[in-house]
């Protein structure tokens, strides 16, 4: 007798990438890497900005010079946004004043 081989499937078979979904793939990492970067610079240009100001100019927008850091990782999208709930706060709240 002689031996018998196992072929396999159709299904079993790896899939076989083909070249357009390839270059698509390679294209759509390029676009994602060169937002990124744009972000980033976007960030940091913010925040070369900000150090221009002096500190009476910060405080009157509401920032101290700790915080120019946490604004360009927000402005370049490294960590959640945290200001943005305050600019969405109700006008009841704005009306108010602050909590005691």
């Amino acid at each position: 007798m002689s031996p018998q081989f196992a072929t396999p499937c159709a299904a079993q078979a790896a899939p076989v990438a083909r070249p357009s979904s390839i270059a698509t793939a390679a294209g759509q990492m390029l676009r994602s890497a060169i937002s990124r970067m744009a972000r980033r610079l976007r960030g940091r240009q913010a925040t070369l900005s900000l150090h221009e100001l002096d500190d009476a100019t910060l405080r009157d927008l509401g920032i101290s010079r700790s915080e120019l850091d946490s604004i360009e990782l927000e402005a370049s999208g490294r960590i959640e946004i945290t200001r943005r709930r305050l600019l969405c706060a109700p006008v009841s709240w704005v009306e108010q004043g602050p909590r005691r």
